[in-house]
């Protein structure tokens, strides 16, 4: 654990470098991230912003205020850092900020759908759709003839945001698709909660939703939308939390569409809510998070103590993990993840 400390220092002072101003154009490629699966040498945890940020720049949007301590907190195998929560829900108000829980990132709907390169906001017909932070608009309308052609049309009306974030050093790009009507033009500035449009379902959709999708760097790469979004403000003005983490078996492999469940232990004065039921990614060939190397991940959760659980090879696995409001819990989790004492080397 002093050695991963150690990288966490040197990982948390490269993340001050200034950022790169806003570029006018990007380069669409079609190269992918590598399929094989990644080596379990992941150090938790990896990344930890700055506790002071500089200024941004000017042209550059400014992060969310984010007030947990940098400090990482880690338990028997886990560990919880600030992450980086760039980004709000695009949708607000009475329908909530809550994701699909049966449409989540690279999965497939029960095996019914390709792995899914976003996450969806269920949300009637004409619900105003947010810009989730401050940036210039790229794209805005169908999505035909344009520099994002290769994305497909299936998104219908679609709007694509490029921001750059002083504690971040690649451009990220926020894709909102199947609106019933787009109030941006390309080369807009927008700031963040800034309406940019009207839910629909153009495209191809199965009824009126928003799909977003948080793509990073030239080449578009897709991440997991629930590990760039704020994490929402219960009734009592405390901030949910999120985790991210890794299930493998025995030999090391990760494990794709494999069930997990996530259970909150119940507090004096606090029910735990229901369960959270979750499956690994159902590919490793969809990009995930350089950061964290994830295959599974939950945003939006209720900050106490989780025990997560799975069956591997028949054999019942489980493991207590704490979510702190407004921060990330890294996990190594499944027989072949090592070893989970907090003060091993």
């Amino acid at each position: 654990m002093r050695r991963r400390l150690a990288c966490l220092i040197l990982l948390a002072l490269a993340s001050c470098a200034p950022a790169a101003p806003l570029q006018p154009a990007i380069i669409v490629s079609a190269t992918a991230r590598s399929s094989a699966t990644p080596a379990l040498t992941r150090t938790l945890p990896t990344l930890v912003p700055s506790a002071s940020p500089s200024p941004a720049a000017a042209g550059t949007a400014a992060a969310p205020v984010q007030t947990p301590s940098p400090t990482p907190v880690c338990g028997a195998g886990w560990c919880s850092v600030t992450g980086h929560f760039f980004l709000q829900a695009p949708i607000a108000g009475s329908y909530g900020e809550q994701v699909d829980p049966t449409y989540r990132y690279s999965s497939t709907d029960g095996g019914q759908r390709v792995p899914h390169t976003g996450v969806e906001f269920q949300a009637p017909e004409g619900e105003t759709v947010r810009a989730a932070g401050d940036g210039q608009v790229l794209q805005a309308g169908e999505n035909t003839g344009s520099r994002f052609a290769s994305l497909g049309e299936e998104y219908g009306n679609l709007v694509i945001i490029r921001h750059q974030f002083a504690a971040w050093p690649e451009p990220i790009y926020t894709l909102y698709g199947h609106l019933s009507r787009v109030d941006v033009s390309a080369g807009d500035w927008v700031e963040a909660g800034q309406q940019i449009g009207r839910v629909g379902d153009t495209g191809i959709a199965t009824g009126p939703h928003l799909h977003f999708e948080v793509r990073v760097g030239a080449q578009l790469l897709t991440q997991n939308p629930e590990l760039w979004l704020l994490p929402s403000v219960q009734p009592g003005g405390e901030r949910d939390g999120a985790i991210a983490g890794r299930v493998v078996d025995q030999d090391g492999k990760l494990l794709e569409m494999h069930d997990i469940d996530l259970k909150r232990q119940a507090d004096p004065g606090n029910p735990a809510p229901l369960p959270v039921y979750l499956q690994s990614y159902a590919t490793t060939s969809l990009p995930v998070d350089a950061a964290w190397n994830e295959n599974f991940a939950a945003g939006n959760l209720v900050p106490g103590v989780y025990r997560i659980t799975t069956i591997i090879d028949g054999q019942l696995d489980a493991r207590d993990v704490t979510v702190f409001p407004g921060r990330l819990t890294l996990v190594d989790f499944g027989p072949g993840a090592g070893p989970t004492s907090s003060d091993g080397e």
